[in-house]
């Protein structure tokens, strides 16, 4: 039976409850932390203001004539094309409920930043939750509903929101289609439930924001013999459904390690050592001949654990789902290491029983992981490690392919989100020994910040996210051959340098933060965040930028505009990352600073570490508000520190011993526990 147009009452004092928790999400703001009131308060003050303009309304067809043609679907006589479609079994679909959705008009444009900034996450809350109601009514009369499906998800083209209104009058509900066929208001959706039979097979979760392409790993291109054609690793979601095995083109580029100059090794016995950085992204190691004090090979390689998530607390959550999973994770390290030392030892033509020593350093998720202890106590508070001090092992306790007698350490974590990597790069950057305000910072998933002064030493974890790697940006991609990593906006056109000066493939960190701070003085971006239209652009006589706005799956700046195939876009969704990240890595530093009761203007030396750190453009980083704005020449970049760090105190005892006095003599601060960490964080998202 056909249902037409039929309008749904939603009452947003219903949606105020799931708002809410959605609000705490959004915003990393949590009911168990101390400054949850605080933030609430601040929240609900901006509500107050648009809880009046707030109306929801939505509209819905129910239709049975479906048919199903590869990635196609004709719904009620008009024609969707989505790459999931072919996971679907027609036999299995009843029917499909085609719905639009607003809640109005709720911008507050002449407000300060930060009411505007919570004015469009309380948009995107209640958007989200009146869905959800909207879902439940669906559902209410016993239906089962497929996953969701609609224009920007599963390779569906946002373009087919035009499809969507012929079937689903907006106009009744007040959604018009701008000229680029998003909705008006902006805080409105579209979109597609199937009614479904009980055994119907949801889809894999990492899907849903893949856009089908040759970019993906082609689990949307799976026919009904489960026969994939892979392409690969997903540059969309970070997975293969090859198991992640990681080929030639995976392999990174050693990074560098930068020894400081008062580092004299000690010359031993004859044998070999090797030094290991295990990064959450990429795992780095160095074959150190013993004997004569030198360095002789590097290699790096992707981290295979990324299968099962790209940060640690997905790894820790895949761990929880079943006791045999530690040592899945862990056989994964162990697999990866062996492999580089079969390379180092293959490359330089020394044999794996000569390594006698192994120091190796990694966050504190990554040294647990290796070590075999369970690091799920670290995904919730306290965050209390499972071991303290370095861990001594064996070749047989390792796992590593070395000689029978080899020693093999483990250096010491700080806390359970400061780790022995932090340790390492201290040790590196010379951290005990700075006499000035001195600050230190590995940006990568997880930014660790360390600041001294000579007497005390602070240090912290913040989740900056993966958007600096590249990740979970819609077009990003690691420092690989063809990332753009260079941004230049100019009046008329956008100038871009790549790695290796080869053709665009997608945009790395570094570019990333040079595009956002060139599109903020552009005029592109607001203070806010918010990418403005074409029309308001022109407005501010702005015709050259007006021209790269790309409506095309959601609003977005082309930086490379390609005749054929996909231009390279940074989306409205990809600045908001940005922000989060920078958001995060700056209250961090504030709180630091105010717990040395020191000002940013004191900072004397700012040391950046790791891949991102060595890349990165100085004048965007502090546009952009991710540095403090001191002067240039005192930013310093020391390349892989956590790396170097390591080989210090595998090649000299002297070097070991500092390191292992670092925990004691560093106070960690738990950002979690500060009052007002989420309002500072908040303010800090701000341009």
């Amino acid at each position: 039976m056909e249902i037409i147009n039929k309008e749904i009452p939603i009452s947003k004092d219903k949606c105020m409850p799931p708002a809410e928790k959605f609000f705490a999400g959004a915003s990393g703001m949590s009911k168990n932390r101390k400054s949850y009131e605080n933030l609430k308060k601040l929240s609900l003050e901006t509500l107050d203001m648009i809880y009046d303009r707030i109306g929801i309304k939505a509209v819905f067809s129910y239709y049975e004539d479906i048919f199903f043609d590869g990635k196609k679907a004709v719904i009620g006589g008009v024609e969707f094309v989505s790459a999931a479609f072919e996971q679907l079994d027609p036999s299995r679909i009843k029917g499909a409920y085609v719905y639009m959705l607003t809640i109005g008009d709720t911008s507050l444009k002449n407000s300060p930043v930060i009411k505007q900034l919570l004015t469009d996450i309380w948009g995107t809350c209640f958007v989200d939750a009146a869905r959800m109601i909207l879902e439940k009514k669906f559902s209410s009369e016993g239906n089962i509903l497929s996953d969701a499906f609609g224009p920007g998800f599963y390779g569906m083209d946002i373009r087919s929101m035009k499809e969507i209104k012929k079937l689903a009058d907006g106009e009744k509900i007040g959604i018009t289609l701008s000229r680029e066929d998003l909705l008006m208001p902006e805080k409105s959706c579209a979109g597609i439930y199937f009614s479904v039979t009980e055994d119907y097979i949801k889809l894999r979760n990492e899907c849903r924001d893949c856009k089908g392409t040759e970019k993906s790993c082609a689990l949307c291109n799976i026919n009904k013999e489960n026969e994939a054609k892979c392409t690969g690793e997903c540059e969309i979601c970070g997975k293969c459904i090859k198991g992640g095995s990681i080929n030639d083109e995976d392999r990174m580029k050693t990074p560098a390690f930068v020894l400081p100059k008062d580092f004299s090794p000690a010359k031993g016995s004859t044998g070999y050592g090797i030094a290991f950085d295990m990064g959450t992204t990429t795992v780095a190691g160095v074959l150190w001949d013993i004997e004569n004090a030198r360095e002789v090979l590097s290699m790096a390689r992707s981290n295979p654990q990324r299968i099962y998530g790209a940060d640690v607390i997905s790894r820790i959550s895949f761990i929880k789902k079943h006791p045999k999973n530690l040592k899945v994770m862990r056989d994964l390290i162990r697999d990866c290491l062996n492999s580089i030392i079969s390379e180092l030892c293959h490359g330089s033509g020394v044999k794996k029983n000569s390594i006698s020593k192994v120091t190796l350093c990694g966050n504190t998720t990554m040294s647990h992981i290796f070590s075999g202890h369970d690091p799920s106590p670290l995904a919730k508070a306290p965050f209390v490690p499972a071991y303290k001090g370095a861990v001594l092992m064996t070749k047989e306790t390792s796992g590593l392919n070395i000689n029978t007698d080899a020693e093999v350490m483990l250096l010491p974590n700080i806390s359970g989100h400061v780790g022995g990597d932090t340790v390492a790069g201290m040790l590196s950057s010379r951290m005990l020994d700075q006499k000035e305000l001195t600050l230190f910072l590995d940006i990568g998933t997880n930014g660790e910040i360390v600041l001294a002064d000579g007497k005390n030493i602070f240090a912290c974890s913040t989740a900056a996210g993966p958007a600096f790697e590249g990740a979970s940006i819609d077009h990003g991609m690691r420092a690989a051959a063809g990332a753009v990593e260079k941004v230049i906006i100019e009046k008329e056109k956008v100038l871009i340098r790549t790695i290796e000066g080869v053709q665009p493939k997608g945009i790395c960190g570094s570019g990333i933060i040079d595009a956002v701070a060139q599109m903020l003085d552009a005029g592109v971006v607001n203070r806010t965040g918010r990418i403005l239209s074409a029309e308001e652009l022109k407005k501010n006589d702005l015709p050259g930028p007006a021209m790269r706005i790309n409506e095309k799956e959601s609003r977005g700046f082309s930086l490379v505009i390609r005749e054929h195939g996909e231009d390279i876009v940074l989306t409205q969704k990809d600045i908001r990352e940005v922000q989060l990240a920078k958001g995060a890595i700056s209250a961090g530093i504030n709180i630091m600073l105010e717990k040395a009761g020191r000002e940013k203007e004191e900072i004397k030396k700012i040391i950046l570490a790791g891949a991102f750190g060595n890349s990165i453009n100085k004048e965007s980083a502090v546009a952009i508000g991710l540095l403090p704005d001191i002067d240039r020449k005192k930013i310093h970049t020391v390349g892989n520190a956590a790396g170097a760090g390591a080989i210090m105190a595998l090649a000299d005892e002297g070097e070991q011993k500092k390191a292992l006095e670092i925990p004691e003599k560093t106070e960690h601060i738990e950002l979690a526990e500060i009052k007002d960490f989420q309002d500072k964080f908040l303010s800090a998202m701000s341009f």
